[in-house]
C-alpha cells in the first residue's frame, strides 16, 4: 500500500492594518446641526439628557422591525415631550433640579412602535433607571391633529418615568394588596371593564408595579 501524504505550506500574508475603524465601532462622529443645538440647549443642559435619534446598530430590540426616527419630526416631538412630560415637574418643583436628578440619562427616539406577539405595542420604555425609549416618531404630526393618541403617548412618558421613581423610593409592599385580579391577558380587557374592578386602565392589571 502506497500511502501519500500532502504537507501544506503556510504562507505568511501581508497584513496592512486599518487606518480608520470599521463604520459603528471607532467612536463615530459627525457634523452638529440645529437639532444637536435644540438638543442641547433644551435637555443636555437643563436635564443632563443626551437624546439618540441618529439610527444607531443594536440600539432597539431586535429582532422587531423598528423604523427609524425621521428628522424632521425629532425637534417637535421634543418640544411636545417638554411641554407635556417635564414642564409640570418644573413647574412644581420651582427648578430643574428635581428632573436633572431623577431623570435617565438618555433619551432614545424610534419611529416606529414596537409590536408584541399579542397584537400589544410600546409606546415607551424605562430601561433599569439609565434610558428612556420614546417610539412613534414619525407620527407625531398626526398625533397633534389627534389629542387622544397624543395623550396616550405622553402619558406612556409620565408612566415610564413612575417606575423611575419607584425605583428609587419603593412603594410599601401592602399596595400589591389592594387591588386583585391581575392578569398577562389585561390587553383583552377594555379600560372601562378595568375601571369596573378598581384599575384605572386596563394596563395597570398587568402587574403592581404597573398600576
Amino acid at each position: 500500500m502506497l500511502a501519500i501524504v500532502l504537507l501544506a505550506s503556510c504562507v505568511k500574508d501581508d497584513f496592512t492594518p486599518l487606518t480608520t475603524p470599521p463604520p459603528g465601532l471607532g467612536g463615530d462622529t459627525w457634523a452638529q446641526d440645529d437639532i444637536d443645538k435644540f438638543i442641547y440647549d433644551s435637555l443636555t443642559v437643563p436635564f443632563n439628557v443626551a437624546v439618540k435619534y441618529r439610527w444607531l446598530p443594536g440600539q432597539l430590540d431586535f429582532p422587531s422591525d423598528i423604523t427609524p426616527p425621521d428628522k424632521d419630526q425629532v425637534v417637535p416631538v421634543l418640544k411636545g415631550l417638554l411641554a407635556v412630560a417635564y414642564l409640570p415637574y418644573t413647574q412644581q418643583t420651582g427648578s430643574t433640579a428635581f428632573l436633572r436628578h431623577y431623570l435617565p440619562k438618555t433619551l432614545e427616539l424610534a419611529g416606529s412602535a414596537e409590536y408584541l406577539p399579542n397584537g400589544a405595542k410600546f409606546l415607551g420604555q424605562a430601561e433599569g433607571g439609565t434610558s428612556m425609549l420614546l417610539y412613534e416618531v414619525n407620527t407625531y404630526s398626526r398625533l397633534k391633529k389627534d389629542s387622544n393618541t397624543f395623550k396616550q403617548t405622553m402619558h406612556t412618558m409620565h408612566h415610564e418615568f413612575g417606575h423611575i421613581l419607584h425605583q428609587n423610593v419603593l412603594y410599601p409592599v401592602a399596595f400589591k394588596t389592594i387591588s386583585t385580579g391581575y392578569t398577562g391577558n389585561w390587553y383583552n380587557i377594555s379600560d372601562a371593564q378595568a375601571r369596573q374592578m378598581g384599575f384605572i386602565t386596563s394596563y395597570a392589571q398587568a402587574a403592581p408595579d404597573e398600576e
